[in-house]
């Protein structure tokens, strides 16, 4: 008498094997849709930092320029002027 050995995957009976079947194709199918998800939520987050560094890239360039341009702009003047309201400090002198 020879026994035959049979394997079944998920489960004792049929029943239980395709319902162990059904939930594993269930996580595959949401674990998809989360990677897609998280692919769009990367691309936007790169799309974000590009315009973030475009702008800054910008800004940087523009005040480069405007001190190209006028490059005492940011300089204190040379003589303080004679109306100032501190005295000592170029103002008016009290003697």
């Amino acid at each position: 008498m020879t026994t035959t050995q049979t394997i079944s995957y998920g489960g004792g009976s049929g029943a239980l094997g395709v319902l162990f079947f059904l939930i594993w194709l269930v996580f595959i199918v949401i674990g998809l849709y989360l990677l897609v998800l998280l692919i769009k939520l990367m691309k936007r987050a790169i799309e974000a930092l590009d315009l973030y560094n475009y702008s800054k890239n910008q800004e940087i360039r523009h005040s480069q320029n405007a001190s190209y341009l006028r490059p005492y702009v940011n300089d204190p003047p040379s003589t303080p002027p004679s109306d100032s309201p501190n005295p000592g400090r170029g103002g008016p002198s009290s003697s």
